[in-house]
């Protein structure tokens, strides 16, 4: 979670994961080596990307689906890196909870996803 991002790895951290309802926040990623398909105009990526917030009982509180990313480079890609604005619910209840992030390379079509840990305070 950050609250800006300068370049690649050169981002803003907050000090702590710790948000209130209603707290736009930036999520931040790098992946290592995307599939790329080639054409005459070059080598492109593409990630879908789905988070989902849930509150301690895995119920799920938010959703943010975003357009997949395609980009086209003369070079194939070692890696990249993401950032999403997302907004802490205003229904988030006070007290853990996490967000889930999934990832699709649609190129390779191979999936991850991670959890991140958080809290909301009044």
């Amino acid at each position: 979670f950050v609250s800006r991002v300068r370049a690649w790895g050169v981002v803003d951290r907050f000090p702590e994961a710790v948000f209130h309802p209603g707290q736009d926040v930036i999520v931040y990623f790098e992946l290592a080596a995307p599939a790329a398909r080639h054409s005459p105009t070059g080598h492109t990526t593409s990630a879908d990307t789905t988070f989902r917030v849930r509150d301690p009982d895995g119920r799920q509180i938010g959703q943010w689906d975003f357009e997949p990313i395609d980009e086209t480079c003369h070079l194939p890609r070692r890696d990249y890196f993401a950032r999403y604005f997302i907004r802490i619910p205003e229904t988030a209840p006070v007290g853990p909870c996490r967000l889930d992030v999934m990832v699709t390379d649609l190129v390779a079509g191979t999936s991850g996803q991670t959890r991140l840990d958080l809290e909301v305070r009044r």
